[in-house]
């Protein structure tokens, strides 16, 4: 949201002067969000404001206590939503409403979760009734299933919970109906991980590949390899398929402190090179985070350089954001993790690292950052890594790639040549 939007948005709400309004608040929203409440509680004080969403639900005794909301409701929402609104037309009490959070007694007051839905068929779809109307600039998200087994201290997922599908018919007739609306041609699965269910994923891998034209499209993924077993995936041969591997950490410790499944590297490099050779034209970037806890510079370097050094990968470096409701933001404190006060809350220092160490640490995210998306960069920095490796020196790739750094070139002249950078090894 422009400031223009957030004051147009909460002015044509005032206008329109509806009992409830409603948001979906999430980390790259809930600034605007919060500022277009303000506004309209300022211009319609009788409006009730109602929050929802993974930033609402962590944060709602806090919206309440400043007034930001009258209602947060917690968690899966489409229940206790759709009764909230039924008990407020028949004027009746909601304020013990499981998955509800409310002022009560002069205090905000949450309530225990609702349930999860069983069936998830039985929630409406907002493509199918049409409450979701893609356009020009539309990226469609799709979720086909809800839960995760995993429980990583730094998701704000449904962590450690069963997951549960949207039947394939259902999803079937959302990848139709979306097919034919000329949207931006940018897809991307809302799933923690698709690839929980191997035989599931293949059938909504050859559904994409029967329905959209394979000229156009790009297919966003996520999954963890560490779960992958022996398993490979030949529908995943496009190149319109990008796929999103969280590694995060190769150091056992720092996997073992985030609650992350072991960094088992012969399994993880078997995967890749079965995906290599089932699946050639699909693009994988393998994702590493700074900032964990148990993070010191010597096991980032070392984990940014494992990912440098697969062959046909690109690399995808992120900052740890200390989410709300995550198991990271009750323990940063005791971990010496410290991290911005406002979205997106991304660590700014770190007990495992001394302050040298953080900012070179940032510097070689940032420069792998941009590394990844100039081609003929890469190109060059891995030929160096190659003749690094002939000579025996360690971490071969992200070697050559300081080499770079230090001379200042890769900032100011990614198109140099190896002997002007001094990069050249002979």
């Amino acid at each position: 949201f422009a400031d223009a939007d957030r004051r147009g948005l909460s002015a044509e709400l005032a206008s329109k002067a509806p009992d409830l309004a409603g948001f979906s608040c999430y980390l790259w929203n809930i600034e605007a969000v919060s500022e277009v409440c303000r506004r309209l509680r300022r211009a319609r004080p009788e409006i009730k404001i109602l929050l929802g969403g993974p930033e609402a639900s962590a944060r709602a005794k806090e919206f309440l206590d400043s007034g930001t909301a009258d209602y947060v409701v917690c968690g899966e929402g489409e229940t206790t939503f759709a009764e909230l609104l039924r008990r407020l037309s028949a004027a009746e009490n909601a304020e013990d409403l499981p998955g509800l959070a409310c002022r009560r007694g002069g205090g905000a007051v949450v309530n225990p979760p609702s349930p999860p839905i069983a069936d998830l068929d039985s929630i409406p779809s907002p493509f199918l009734t049409g409450v979701l109307r893609a356009g020009p600039d539309y990226i469609f998200g799709l979720e086909t299933g809800r839960g995760c087994p995993f429980k990583c201290d730094f998701c704000d997922w449904r962590t450690g919970s069963a997951t549960r599908h949207f039947s394939l018919a259902r999803v079937e007739k959302e990848l139709r109906l979306i097919s034919g609306k000329g949207v931006s041609r940018i897809g991307t699965f809302f799933d923690a991980d698709l690839f929980l269910d191997q035989g599931r994923a293949r059938a909504i891998l050859r559904l994409i590949r029967k329905i959209f034209d394979p000229r156009g499209w790009f297919w966003d993924f996520g999954t963890d390899f560490g779960h992958w077993g022996n398993a490979s995936c030949k529908e995943l041969d496009s190149e319109k398929f990008r796929m999103y591997a969280g590694v995060q950490s190769t150091s056992p410790d720092v996997l073992k402190r985030s609650n992350r499944l072991p960094f088992n590297r012969e399994q993880v490099e078997a995967v890749i090179g079965r995906l290599k050779r089932d699946a050639p034209r699909l693009r994988i970037n393998l994702g590493i985070m700074l900032g964990l806890k148990g993070d010191s510079f010597d096991r980032y370097r070392a984990s940014l350089d494992w990912a440098l050094s697969q062959p046909g990968c690109g690399v995808r470096p992120d900052v740890t954001s200390v989410l709300p409701g995550t198991r990271l933001r009750l323990t940063a404190e005791k971990s010496g993790i410290k991290f911005q006060e406002k979205p997106p809350y991304r660590v700014v220092s770190h007990g495992g690292f001394s302050r040298a160490e953080w900012s070179s640490a940032l510097q070689l995210y940032r420069a792998v950052s941009r590394f990844q998306r100039d081609e003929e960069l890469k190109a060059r920095l891995f030929r160096a890594g190659g003749l690094l490796a002939l000579k025996g020196k360690p971490q071969p790739y992200l070697s050559a790639y300081e080499m770079f750094r230090a001379s200042g070139a890769a900032f100011s002249n990614p198109r140099m040549s190896m002997k002007s950078s001094g990069a050249h090894p002979s």
